[in-house]
């Protein structure tokens, strides 16, 4: 049932208007995308808008670095005069903050997208798969904004090494969850008492997979088409 309504809502386009928060340098990044071309002689080339309503660039930059040396700064090459601070990434490569995040600055980026309407917002910093500190201190400021829903490329896409993949899929995840989460609602409405907490309800996701209806998103719902066996679950529990 969830995959149909995120499905609907994508090909639809009536997912929710959200702003996408990127690294500086990197606003047209998901409308350029790999610039691959499987008609290669069209003279006439259509591309599928982009999920997002606007797009925002933010003062922050974090890069891998190219060269042998320790995070306690012991330098073995000639590279002391390169600015920035040395951090491990979650991989354990060693990472340089050629940038930090410009807090100030995101708190009056937010301010502005709230003040437009704007109440769900996606984030998608560079190396943020490894990296992930920027991308979660913005969503602390947007939570703190009044966003109702954030979407973490390093969260939702968590795996993906390309930027790429990972800004469309925290954008997908914040265009279609909020759809997602109003159809919950409806959904455990229809329950006695309108709650669900004596009973374990899952739903199934576009992978075949099974998630608590809380942790159901949009990500996860793109696709339909699975289908799952309830004859063995035992009562009471749900499986939509």
């Amino acid at each position: 049932m969830g995959t149909t309504v995120a499905t609907n809502a994508l090909l639809e386009r009536k997912g929710r208007r959200h702003a996408l928060l990127v690294t500086k340098g990197f606003r047209d990044l998901l409308r350029i995308g790999y610039q691959s071309r499987p008609r290669l002689f069209d003279l006439d080339i259509v591309k599928p808008e982009v999920l997002f309503s606007e797009v925002r660039e933010i003062e922050e930059r974090v890069t891998i670095e190219g060269f042998d040396e320790d995070i306690d700064g012991t330098v073995k090459t000639n590279v002391d005069e390169i600015p920035g601070v040395l951090v491990r990434g979650s991989s354990g490569d060693l990472m340089r903050i050629l940038k930090p995040l410009d807090e100030s600055g995101v708190k009056d980026t937010l301010q502005e997208l709230r003040q437009m309407g704007m109440e769900s917002v996606a984030i998608c910093f560079t190396h943020s798969h490894i990296f992930g500190g920027h991308e979660r201190r913005v969503g602390e400021l947007a939570e703190e904004a009044g966003f109702n829903h954030i979407s973490l490329s390093s969260e939702v896409a968590a795996k993906m090494i390309k930027m790429v993949p990972r800004g469309s899929s925290a954008s997908a995840d914040a265009y279609l969850t909020p759809e997602i989460k109003q159809y919950l609602r409806g959904f455990v409405k229809g329950f006695e008492g309108s709650h669900l907490d004596n009973v374990k309800c899952d739903f199934m996701q576009s992978d075949g997979g099974l998630v608590n209806y809380r942790g159901f998103s949009g990500l996860k719902g793109i696709l339909s088409g699975p289908a799952g066996e309830i004859s063995k679950l035992p009562l009471p529990n749900i499986l939509c």
